[in-house]
């Protein structure tokens, strides 16, 4: 169902959450500019979020706040993997621009970092008066990698405290040095991701959650494929790898709840501006695979979008392709409330998206894909792999199960015009050397299911 007429946060949980986080001593800002808070869920699948049509109660806050929001019901991601696609949220530019590219495999040879010349939404919004702080539960989210350019406190968290009800706690000690400028609070959390199991931890009400679809109760095609990160090697019914996903997913969304009533208690709600999106989604064996990062396919480059600006007098559904480069001229066109080029406030039909991802020869278990494009105009969509161009129209094939060769048409050469100009672009930026990560940093990336 769409987001259109959802009740607000009940106020008896708002009570009791009151009662639980107690006086927090929170300074309040003297510009009257509005707070910024951008959530990135990651893992997050589009159509595993219940404003997106999903039937299981999996996302009761955030469909609450959807239905008071702008909603953006085909968002696109610019890479199917976390480093890339964070990196264009933060900085506006697609991973060829930026310098995020690869999905690495051997993380002992270094990891790519931002180009020198790029700035990031923390960098402007700094640059107008913003205080900037951000929380990082992605180990891969790090300094040394470009991320943390432009912002006055910068937290990289352990796998202890990167679910957003623990995010939630280390925002609120930052919110204590609010020294009266208006806020950019950038949090990154990890509910979602691999290992599934872990949402039970926090909601194991599994069947609270109502009927699982029909498509995922069925066996496994091939068990052996499953990722290891899921936690789930071995298991032969798609159906409970799916349920400990959707918990997870419920696990972040109670939490998410909570975060929103801090931020009521700090400012009021009405008066700031809250971002949601995820910066991927995750196949469940869509096209024979598992996990992230190996693919341009809907399943992990369909994400949600959902930006709360009521002061600003926007909401209801867009229904035409936007892309996650362009949260960041939106967040400084809300700053300022100026129009911006490329802000998702100026409404300008379809616009042409881009997704990119590179994988390394010893990808593992992403598999060796190397290069792979797509450029997505509303339901017309090209993918380049493997030195060929497939066409899918997502009106009459949205599982992308029939691809058409259709030379010259205008989705295809609008891709082949993209990657020039991103390789002019890039080249104006300078070129950052690879860092190598630290063996805790590394440690951490296995266990989530990447390296070797």
């Amino acid at each position: 169902m769409r987001p259109e007429g959802h009740a607000p946060i009940p106020a008896s949980v708002c009570l009791l959450l009151w009662v639980l986080i107690g006086a927090v001593g929170i300074v309040a800002a003297d510009d009257d500019r509005p707070d910024i808070h951008l959530i990135v869920v990651d893992t997050l699948r589009a159509d595993h979020v219940g404003a997106w049509g999903y039937q299981r109660e999996v996302t009761p806050n955030l469909d609450r706040l959807a239905g008071q929001s702008l909603v953006f019901w085909q968002a696109v991601s610019s890479a199917p993997y976390t480093p890339s696609a964070t990196a264009s949220i933060l900085t506006g530019l697609y991973p060829m621009v930026h310098g995020i590219r690869t999905v690495r495999a051997d993380m002992e040879v270094g990891v790519e970092v931002m180009r020198p010349g790029v700035r990031t939404i923390a960098m402007e919004l700094g640059r107008l008066g913003y205080q900037t702080m951000g929380v990082a539960g992605n180990p891969w989210i790090r300094k040394e990698r470009g991320y943390a350019r432009g912002f006055d406190r910068f937290v990289e968290v352990s796998d202890g405290q990167s679910l957003q009800r623990e995010v939630n706690r280390l925002a609120v000690g930052l919110w204590k040095e609010r020294d009266g400028r208006p806020l950019f609070m950038y949090l990154h959390v990890m509910d979602v991701h691999a290992p599934y199991e872990r949402g039970w931890n926090v909601h194991p009400s599994v069947g609270e959650l109502g009927p699982m679809p029909d498509e995922y109760v069925r066996e496994i095609d091939h068990p052996e494929r499953i990722h290891n990160a899921t936690g789930w090697n071995g298991e032969r019914r798609l159906e409970r790898i799916v349920d400990a996903y959707d918990t997870g997913i419920r696990g972040w969304d109670d939490a998410f709840g909570e975060y929103l009533v801090l931020i009521g208690r700090e400012k009021l709600l009405e008066s700031v501006v809250v971002v949601v999106v995820s910066d991927h989604g995750e196949e469940f064996e869509d096209h024979g695979r598992w996990s992230h990062g190996q693919s341009l396919y809907e399943e992990l480059i369909h994400v949600p979008l959902v930006v709360y600006a009521p002061a600003a007098g926007i909401r209801g559904v867009r229904d035409e392709t936007v892309c996650t480069v362009q949260i960041m001229p939106t967040l400084l066109a809300l700053a300022t409330g100026e129009d911006r080029a490329g802000s998702l406030l100026r409404w300008a039909g379809n616009q042409t998206c881009f997704a990119e991802v590179e994988t390394d020869a010893e990808a593992g278990p992403l598999r060796p894909m190397h290069f792979q494009y797509v450029a997505r105009t509303g339901k017309d969509k090209a993918y380049h792999q493997g030195g060929k161009t497939r066409i899918y129209d997502l009106n009459c094939d949205p599982k992308e199960r029939h691809p058409r060769r259709v030379s010259g048409t205008m989705v295809e050469e609008e891709l082949w015009k993209w990657r020039t100009e991103c390789q002019s672009l890039a080249g104006t930026l300078g070129y950052g050397d690879a860092v190598e990560l630290s063996e805790s940093v590394v440690e951490r990336l296995k266990a989530l299911g990447y390296g070797r």
